[in-house]
C-alpha cells in the first residue's frame, strides 16, 4: 500500500525548519502517524527546497529510483510500523 500527500508550501516567506536526510525520530511510530507528524512541520531549506511529497510505502514495495529533494519516503515493515524514512 502507498499513501501519497503532497503538502501546500506556497508561503515560504515563515522561518521554519531545515530539512534533514532521514528522520530517525520516526522509527516505530505507525507510518500514518509518522506521517501526520511530518505534516504538522514546515520543512524548508533554501538549497534543497520544501517538502512537498510525503510517501507511506512497505519495507518491499517497489518505487523509482529518482532522487528528489522535495520528497519524504516513510518505509513501514509488515506490522505498519517505520524502520526507514528518508528525503528522496
Amino acid at each position: 500500500t502507498t499513501t501519497t500527500l503532497r503538502l501546500n508550501n506556497n508561503d515560504m516567506s515563515t522561518p521554519s525548519t531545515k530539512v534533514p536526510d532521514s528522520f530517525p525520530d520516526l522509527i516505530g511510530l505507525s507510518g500514518e502517524d509518522a506521517k501526520t507528524k511530518l505534516e504538522g512541520t514546515e520543512y524548508y531549506d533554501p538549497v534543497k527546497g520544501p517538502i512537498t511529497l510525503i510517501q507511506v510505502l512497505s519495507e518491499n514495495a517497489m518505487m523509482t529510483m529518482d532522487y528528489r529533494t522535495d520528497r519524504v519516503r516513510i518505509r513501514c515493515d509488515e506490522t505498519g510500523k517505520v524502520v526507514k524514512a528518508r528525503i528522496g
